[in-house]
């Protein structure tokens, strides 16, 4: 059983060096912490959910508490949470645990479940030639996990946008009503969309419903459902013939997958 309480003092005795003590310039490192938390306590939903052993459990906390560790160097360093002009943060959250020996005292499988988990947690695929099951497991889970939570924190954003903006949130993308035909083709073809494609807010909330396509547990698809991720992630774009295609396409998957 490894001693989760310990790596949580750890994390947060790190990540409250990078504060400041004033709210404006301490929102970033805040809600990545708080982004943290959220995705340790939807990772143990999902292992409850499945019955998963104490050893995943414990193994899975710490991929989660640790996935985003080097957000805080990122945004220390850039000023953005955009890897595409900074540094990939998945890559740079391992580089911290390994400079500051955070994983010294588990056993070489163990950190390379983490390490590997927390790699790929934020690519658009995961590589097909993984194929240890236990790892894969682990990738997963994490970046359902992560999925989950980043929905929460961008709707109840949105909800409340009328009394406070943040283009850390919005990643300084602009508020117009068009859509990147590429993301919208793949997501109609039931594919991840990629980043890099992405010029409008509306284009990064298609980004997140395709997400739905790339959930792996029953428990990510039913929280998708319950929480009608999909009606408030459309809910102010555009009436088009090809957003309804594809909130209709969404409905169906997520019905297909629960059968």
């Amino acid at each position: 059983m490894i001693d989760i309480q310990t790596y949580q003092q750890w994390f947060d005795h790190y990540t409250d060096q990078f504060l400041y003590h004033d709210k404006e310039k301490d929102y970033p490192f805040v809600l990545k912490k708080n982004h943290t938390y959220g995705v340790c306590e939807t990772s143990r939903a999902i292992c409850d959910d499945i019955g998963a052993s104490q050893e995943m459990h414990d193994i899975a906390q710490l991929i989660a508490l640790f996935h985003d560790l080097g957000r805080f160097e990122q945004y220390a360093r850039y000023g953005t949470f955009r890897d595409s002009e900074s540094v990939n943060h998945a890559v740079q959250s391992i580089r911290d645990l390994a400079r500051h020996r955070v994983l010294r005292d588990l056993s070489l499988k163990y950190r390379r479940f983490i390490c590997n988990a927390i790699r790929y947690h934020n690519v658009a695929y995961i590589p097909s030639d993984q194929k240890d099951d236990d790892t894969l497991f682990y990738m997963r889970l994490i970046r359902d996990a992560d999925k989950l939570d980043i929905w929460h924190v961008f709707i109840n954003y949105f909800t409340n946008r009328h009394s406070y903006q943040s283009d850390i949130i919005e990643l300084n993308l602009p508020d117009r009503p068009e859509v990147s035909e590429a993301i919208l083709q793949a997501l109609l073809n039931e594919k991840i969309a990629f980043i890099s494609d992405m010029k409008t807010l509306n284009d990064l909330r298609l980004i997140q419903l395709g997400w739905i396509f790339d959930l792996n547990f029953r428990f990510s698809i039913e929280y998708a459902k319950k929480n009608h991720i999909i009606e408030q992630l459309t809910e102010n774009m555009p009436e088009t013939v090809e957003i309804k295609n594809l909130i209709q396409k969404l409905f169906d998957y997520c019905d297909r997958k629960l059968q």
